[in-house]
């Protein structure tokens, strides 16, 4: 059985490698959007299986370790992504196995207002637009802000 980190480390290198031909340019703002989502799902993917239940805060991936998905745990740290924690995958393989989802996991925050990439439960990207996604289920639930010292 393999150790989870050399797992990580493999998954990584084959995503970094992923359109580094000789003709690849720098992606485009879309490129880097769903790269970051697909990463936000090996994140969650590596804490399920991991820790055998899905993760309820972004804390719960400094668990998991940030190093190698640095641009997605920051995507989350910022707001710029929103991910449905609570949420149990339908499966942890590395490549999604089970039947498309009807579920967001994750999203740019921007999508509710003006559509792009999301992230499905079973860990697929798909397009929605705006009114696609006020119409879409979401997955698990928002992650609770613990509030500040009331004054």
């Amino acid at each position: 059985m393999k150790k989870p980190h050399a797992r990580i480390a493999a998954w990584i290198l084959a995503v970094g490698f992923i359109g580094c031909g000789p003709s690849a340019g720098p992606p485009g703002s879309s490129e880097l959007e769903e790269r970051k989502l697909r990463e936000v799902g090996e994140m969650y993917r590596l804490h399920q299986e991991m820790f055998r239940k899905p993760p309820r805060s972004i804390a719960d991936f400094q668990r998991v370790g940030d190093a190698h998905t640095r641009t997605a745990y920051s995507a989350l740290r910022t707001g710029e992504v929103i991910v449905r924690y609570q949420a149990t995958l339908p499966d942890t393989d590395v490549e999604p196995s089970t039947a498309e989802s009807e579920e967001v996991l994750a999203y740019w925050k921007s999508v509710p207002e003006s559509g792009g990439p999301v992230l499905m439960l079973d860990r697929r990207l798909r397009r929605l637009t705006a009114d696609e996604f006020k119409a879409a289920r979401l997955a698990g639930t928002e992650e609770v802000k613990k509030a500040g010292p009331s004054r």
